[in-house]
């Protein structure tokens, strides 16, 4: 499935920069957006700084002709970072002790991103909106500052071929064959090959 293509093709890339060390800080976790993120932000808050991505839809679709629809849909990047220092250092990082923060993790992302088809038949990924994930005060209490990046990319939606559904006729039953083991174990199995007559 294309969608999910495009999304482990932004997750490795985003994998991919972080393991070989070009953002200047590593990502404890590059992957698909969990669904329980709100009832477990304050465990996972333990791992971050930390990516992750999912697919966000479409909102109508450009009828084409053969049955064929065009459809601009988003995916969104949302990046995690934590401080205990204060809300600064949550967004701005702390250089001068390696800490990250939330906007360069954006900015790195949208780099990283932005542009890409990786290959697969979509257009370029094409940048959109930057917001906050949660208000000051949750981020305060969490320690925490979360971005949504989103990017929108043209995909052709293709319809199933009308004969998938179509029940294809078995071939001619002319041969049986059949296999069995004797009894108490003997090495040598039994087999037989009956030829059924043909009609003429």
């Amino acid at each position: 499935m294309i969608i999910a293509r495009i999304e482990s093709a932004m997750i490795a890339r985003l994998k991919a920069a972080s393991d070989l060390g070009v953002l200047g800080y590593t990502l404890s976790d590059v992957t698909t957006l969990p669904s329980d993120l709100d009832e477990r932000l304050a465990e996972y808050v333990q791992t971050f700084p930390t990516a992750w991505v999912v697919f966000g839809g479409w909102p109508n679709a450009e009828n084409m002709g053969g049955g064929e629809a065009a459809v601009v849909a988003s995916f969104h990047v949302v990046v995690a970072a934590a401080n205990l220092r204060n809300e600064k250092a949550q967004r701005h990082g702390v250089a001068s002790a390696g800490e990250v923060g939330s906007y360069q993790m954006a900015m790195d992302v949208i780099g990283l991103l932005m542009g890409q088809d990786f290959g697969l038949d979509m257009g370029p990924l094409l940048l959109g909106a930057c917001s906050p994930l949660y208000n000051g005060a949750l981020q305060d209490k969490r320690r925490a500052s979360l971005f949504a990046v989103k990017f929108d990319t043209r995909l052709v939606i293709n319809p199933l071929a009308p004969e998938v559904l179509t029940v294809q006729p078995a071939a001619d039953f002319t041969t049986f064959a059949v296999g069995w083991d004797r009894p108490g174990g003997d090495p040598d199995p039994l087999a037989d090959i009956v030829n059924l007559p043909q009609e003429p």
